[in-house]
């Protein structure tokens, strides 16, 4: 019984890549966003490869998909994200903070901030 639920809801991720418009992000990014809670990097990978944006944010937090995994300590959302090479590790939520220090204050994980902080650098360009 549980089969033909995981059919239904990869049929609804697909139909959803299919549709453009600021609608279809919004749901775009809700299905990633539910990917990064339940720590499911397969299924966010195939939303990714299915279309869907890696710098996608929230309307109202304007939180990053790299906010939400740092978050919810996702690290193998954080590995599929950074494995795509376009992340925006700079971007700010609407409190202005970074990803690397969501996951360092809010979710006390070490490893996901160490992590993103050393992302972040790269992209500001003072690698190591």
């Amino acid at each position: 019984m549980k089969e033909p639920q995981k059919n239904r809801k990869r049929a609804r991720e697909q139909e959803l890549t299919h549709r453009k418009g600021p609608r279809h992000e919004l749901r775009q990014y809700q299905a990633m966003q539910r990917a990064i809670e339940a720590g499911d990097g397969e299924r966010l990978l195939r939303i990714i490869a299915e279309g869907g944006d890696v710098n996608a944010r929230g309307s109202v937090t304007k939180a990053s998909l790299l906010h939400l995994a740092a978050a919810n300590s996702a690290h193998k959302c954080l590995a599929v994200l950074a494995r795509t090479r376009q992340c925006d590790y700079l971007v700010r939520d609407n409190n202005g903070y970074l990803p690397s220090e969501i996951a360092i204050i809010h979710s006390n994980d070490i490893r996901a901030g160490t992590f993103l902080a050393r992302m972040e650098a790269r992209q500001r360009g003072r690698t190591k």
